[in-house]
């Protein structure tokens, strides 16, 4: 399992993603749950309303594989420096295309899907949305 541009339906991965990940082992991913969210919002927006969990590279490499291709996703993941970092992906060009930030720089659209591990419950090998608790 890797993020090289060019197999696994990945087309590109950016040079920030690249930097804060180069080396790292992805392992097997586990099921994961998503967030619609409600509006744009910023990191830490996020980390304080939904308070997504941390996931892997492996979570995030699983999840390209059920993901639909019009599905604009956002992972927090911690870095080969133990920092946490935002990762987003999309699919253009016939690929996922695989970015990252430092938390706090970006504004998030509103309907992006925001991942987290379960951690209450067991589900049969599927992404899992839950809807805002209003």
């Amino acid at each position: 399992m890797n993020f090289t541009p060019g197999e696994n339906n990945i087309a590109f991965t950016s040079i920030a993603f690249n930097a804060y990940f180069e080396g790292m082992k992805v392992e097997e991913g586990t099921t994961l749950t998503a967030t619609k969210l409600p509006r744009p919002m910023n990191d830490y927006e996020i980390q304080e309303e939904l308070k997504p969990t941390p996931v892997t590279l492996g979570d995030v490499y699983a999840a390209l594989h059920e993901l639909t291709h019009d599905t604009w996703a956002l992972f927090y993941v911690n870095d080969k420096d133990k920092c946490l970092r935002a990762v987003y992906v999309f699919w253009s060009g016939g690929g996922w295309f695989v970015g990252a930030f430092a938390l706090g720089g970006s504004r998030w659209r509103g309907g992006y899907q925001v991942f987290s591990r379960l951690q209450d419950k067991t589900v049969n090998g599927n992404i899992q949305e839950k809807t805002l608790e209003q």
